[in-house]
């Protein structure tokens, strides 16, 4: 085993979720398929898995999910997910998957709304600027696995935090956005009634009053 390999395997064990976890999620988001087409789907699924890794570990400073990553010409991609696209693509997949807490839903979906607005060239490039991708293309041809490492989610967070800012602004003002629009602040659906919330953002606890939730959240 190379040093690459151990080091992934001692942080990514540290995950919580397995990739079909969250790509099943995400899919779930687009349920109607408008944006994880047949076509493009595989493309733009592992393009935003690779997103939610990348500010997973700014956020938290440990990945989202447990499977490395590999540096293809376009981008990240992760092997389990691209050999059973179809299967998620129609909802037939028949691995049992882990049910994902609020936090995490509402951090994934963030990802989502942010990513699914950028055209397919801005996402590969985005996904081409990880420093992981550059070092897994000097790996190999059989395994061009991306390594994942103390020092990278350090630079993510150097260099990164533009972008997360855009993300995850200033939980007031999305709260505010929430109640006006009396959207869940989890799912977004529409609610009528409003009710006392609790939720963790970045390191501390915030009670939010007033905080639009609908009964399935």
């Amino acid at each position: 085993m190379n040093e690459i390999q151990k080091n992934n395997d001692y942080l990514l064990k540290e995950a919580e979720y397995s990739v079909i976890d969250i790509a099943k999620h995400l899919l779930s988001l687009d349920s109607k398929r408008e944006y994880f087409t047949l076509d493009k789907g595989d493309f733009r699924l592992n393009k935003i898995l690779h997103m939610c890794q990348i500010f997973h570990c700014f956020k938290y400073k440990m990945p989202l999910f447990k499977e490395p990553m590999h540096s293809f010409k376009d981008g990240a991609v992760v092997d389990k997910v691209s050999s059973s696209f179809q299967e998620l693509y129609h909802n037939n997949l028949t691995i049992s998957t882990k049910e994902l807490d609020l936090e995490k839903k509402w951090f994934i979906r963030k990802n989502f709304e942010y990513f699914k607005k950028s055209k397919d060239a801005i996402l590969s490039e985005f996904s081409k600027d990880d420093p992981a991708w550059y070092l897994g293309t000097r790996n190999n041809e059989e395994s061009r696995l991306m390594p994942l490492s103390e020092k990278i989610i350090k630079y993510y967070s150097d260099f990164f935090d533009d972008t997360f800012r855009e993300i995850f602004p200033p939980i007031e003002e999305e709260i505010e956005e929430l109640l006006e629009k009396k959207k869940c602040y989890f799912c977004k659906e529409k609610v009528e009634k409003t009710e006392l919330a609790g939720f963790e953002h970045m390191e501390h606890t915030i009670t939010v009053l007033n905080e639009p939730i609908c009964k399935k959240c």
